[in-house]
C-alpha cells in the first residue's frame, strides 16, 4: 500500500510544478480564448505521443471508457481557459487554493456515495486542509473589487478539476469493460485535441468574418510593425513552457490514475491537496510572491491534513 503512497507523492511534486509552468504561458501569452485553445493543442501534442509509447502503441476503445475520456477532456478545456483568466488576477497560491479544493471536496462527495466512511480522522484532516486553503486568502489593504468574471472563474476551475478526478476514478473502479490506464488517458487527450482545435478552428473564422465586415483604416494598419523574429522567438518559448507542462501533468495524471484502483477517493484526493498547497506556495517565490507567517501556518496545517487522512 505505501507504494502507491509513494507514487501519489511524486504526483504531487509534478502536478505542483505545472503550476509554474501554467503561469509562465500566461505572463507570456495572455489569457484569451485562441491562446488557451493553443496551450491545450500544444499540450496534447505532448502527451499523446508519450501516452501512445506507454500503452504499447495502440489506440484502444470502449464506449464507456470513451464516454468518460470525453467528460475528462471537456472538463480539462475548461479548467485551463479559465485558469489562465483567473492566474491574470490572483497569484499562485489562491489560484491553487480553488483548484486543489475542488480536487478534494468534490471526490470526496462522490466517495460518499459510493460507501466510503467518513472517519473522525478523515473529518479532522479535511478541516485542517480547509483551514489551511482558507488561510491562503489574503485581501490587500487598497484591493479592488473581484470581477465577477474571475469568480465564475473560481468555481469553474473549482468544479471542473475535481470532476476530472471523479471520472478517473469512476472508470478505474467500474465493473465495466474499459481501457487501460494510459489508453483512458490517450482518449481523453485525443479528444481534447479534437475539441480544443475545432474551437479553434470556429474562433479563427469568426474573428476573420468580423474583421472583414468592419471597416478598419488601411492607413493605421500601415502603421503596425511586427518583429517576426522576436516573435517567432516568444512563440517558441511558451511552445517549450506548454511541452514542459505537457510531460509533467501527462506523468502525474498517469500516477494518479493508477493509484485511484488502489486507494479511497477521499484519501488521494485530500492528500493531493494538502501536498500542492504546500508545494504551490513554495512555486510561488518564483514569482516574488512573499510567504508571510500566515502562509507559513496554512503550509503546517495542509501537510498536517495531508498526513492524517493517510492513517
Amino acid at each position: 500500500m505505501w507504494k502507491y503512497y509513494g507514487l501519489l507523492v511524486i504526483a504531487v511534486v509534478l502536478f505542483s510544478v505545472q503550476f509554474v509552468f501554467t503561469k509562465l504561458y500566461q505572463k507570456q501569452r495572455g489569457n484569451g480564448f485562441a491562446v488557451a485553445m493553443i496551450s491545450n493543442i500544444i499540450v496534447c501534442i505532448g502527451t499523446i505521443p508519450f501516452f501512445l509509447f506507454l500503452n504499447g502503441g495502440k489506440v484502444e476503445f470502449k464506449g464507456f471508457s470513451l464516454l468518460l475520456s470525453s467528460a475528462f477532456a471537456l472538463c480539462g478545456i475548461l479548467c485551463s481557459f479559465a485558469g489562465l483568466k483567473v492566474l491574470a488576477a490572483a497569484n499562485l497560491s489562491v489560484y491553487s487554493m480553488f483548484l486543489m479544493l475542488g480536487g478534494m471536496l468534490i471526490p470526496l462527495v462522490y466517495g460518499m456515495f459510493v460507501g466510503e466512511k467518513l472517519t473522525l480522522l478523515k473529518a479532522g484532516a479535511i478541516l485542517l486542509v480547509i483551514a489551511a486553503l482558507a488561510l491562503t486568502l489574503k485581501k490587500e489593504k487598497k484591493a479592488k473589487r473581484i470581477s465577477v468574471y474571475v469568480i465564475i472563474g473560481y468555481l469553474v476551475i473549482f468544479l471542473t478539476n475535481g470532476l476530472v478526478s471523479v471520472w478517473t476514478f469512476v472508470h478505474q473502479k467500474s465493473q465495466f469493460d474499459t481501457v487501460s490506464a494510459p489508453g483512458f488517458l490517450l482518449l481523453a487527450e485525443m479528444v481534447r485535441l479534437s475539441v480544443s482545435s475545432i474551437m479553434l478552428g470556429g474562433y479563427a473564422i469568426y474573428r476573420y468574418i468580423n474583421n472583414k465586415s468592419s471597416k478598419t483604416d488601411p492607413a493605421a494598419v500601415a502603421t503596425i510593425t511586427v518583429d517576426k523574429k522576436t516573435l517567432l522567438i516568444s512563440w517558441l518559448l511558451s511552445i517549450v513552457v506548454m511541452l514542459g507542462y505537457a510531460m509533467v501533468n501527462g506523468t502525474a495524471q498517469l500516477l494518479t490514475t493508477y493509484t485511484a484502483a488502489h486507494l479511497e477517493a477521499g484519501v488521494q484526493s485530500t492528500i493531493v491537496t494538502g501536498g500542492c498547497i504546500f508545494l504551490s506556495a513554495v512555486m510561488g517565490l518564483f514569482f516574488r510572491e512573499k510567504i508571510t507567517q500566515k502562509t507559513i501556518f496554512s503550509l503546517l496545517l495542509a501537510l498536517s491534513g495531508a498526513v492524517l487522512i493517510m492513517f
